[in-house]
């Protein structure tokens, strides 16, 4: 069987995403061959002596699917499913580590309050069931479409430069005997100047002194 080359995602364990691509003989994601590869890939040395040991801690850690996301987000989540077939998104890691060498990757539910070491990878396969058994085939999986999804499973982000902008529209529609002079809504908590001036006078004006506080004027120099 001839090799098939595939591209997917390393999260290093500081945080950051990288793209690396690998060629496999194996078309099933989650075989052991596929595993070494992706074990290797991240990083990790695999010696013939304590192969499997290695391996032992590094397993598929979570898998993304349609269902992943929230109900308003699934039609346009980006991952195919119909009644033979599915695409998703597997995590493969190490969930057991030192101390220090935790992942500082901030992952989306449901796994967000879970705690991962090390480099990790991300695969996209497409998921077939065959003998009531389920197949991962790999598909490709690019940074900018991890970036996609993971927006999309966190609910999408909301632009905050935007509600600034429509601020800024509203303002220009409001006339300026309603503003102040630097351009603010008067909305009795920001006044002009002037009035302030105005009601300080007035606070003074009123202010009597008490029969009890005698003042006395000098007339030396």
């Amino acid at each position: 069987m001839p090799k098939q080359a595939f591209d997917f995602v390393i999260v290093e364990q500081g945080g950051n995403l990288k793209q690396a691509s690998l060629s496999s003989k194996d078309s099933k994601a989650d075989s052991e061959e596929n595993k070494q590869l992706l074990y290797k890939a991240c990083g990790y040395k695999l010696s013939s002596t304590s192969k499997k040991s290695s391996l032992h801690s590094f397993e598929l850690l979570h898998t993304f699917s349609r269902d992943s996301f929230p109900k308003e987000q699934r039609r346009n989540c980006g991952l195919v499913a119909d009644d033979s077939s599915s695409e998703t998104i597997l995590l493969f890691g190490k969930k057991d580590g030192r101390a220090g060498s935790e992942n500082k990757y901030e992952f989306p539910p449901p796994i967000d309050n879970d705690i991962f070491f090390g480099n990790l990878c991300l695969v996209k396969c497409v998921t077939t069931d065959k003998d009531d058994e389920h197949e991962n085939h790999f598909m490709s999986l690019s940074v900018d479409e991890w970036t996609k999804h993971y927006e999309a499973l966190f609910g999408g982000f909301d632009d905050c430069g935007e509600d600034d902008e429509e601020d800024t529209d509203v303002l220009e529609y409001i006339s300026d005997k309603k503003k102040t002079k630097e351009g603010y809504l008067k909305d009795g908590f920001i006044v002009d100047d002037n009035e302030d001036d105005e009601d300080d006078y007035d606070e003074y004006a009123e202010t009597e002194l008490s029969d009890e506080e005698d003042f006395e004027f000098s007339d030396e120099d």
